[in-house]
């Protein structure tokens, strides 16, 4: 069952679905692609959980995201490309 889709870009799109395989239920992100007949394709680029730790990737990525405006510091310029640091949380 397809819960959401989420545009990144014109020919990929990441899709959110829940599974169930050989009786289990699974959450599938994973990242589609517009081939050259205008179909959607899945590729292997995804994650793939169980319901029950759904929660706590969520909790994780509410870390990542609090940590990429407090935490992270310029460390230096070179050629026009920004390097970063993110603290350890």
């Amino acid at each position: 069952m397809v819960i959401g889709e989420l545009t990144k870009n014109s020919t990929e799109k990441y899709l959110v679905q829940v599974r169930d395989y050989r009786g289990r239920e699974f959450i599938d992100l994973r990242v589609y692609y517009l081939d050259d007949s205008g179909e959607w394709c899945p590729t292997k680029k995804g994650l793939t959980i169980t319901a029950d730790k759904v929660s706590k990737l969520v909790e994780l990525i509410q870390l990542a995201e609090n940590s990429c405006g407090g935490m992270a510091s310029v460390m230096e310029k070179e050629t026009g490309a920004l390097h970063m640091q993110i603290g350890a949380v």
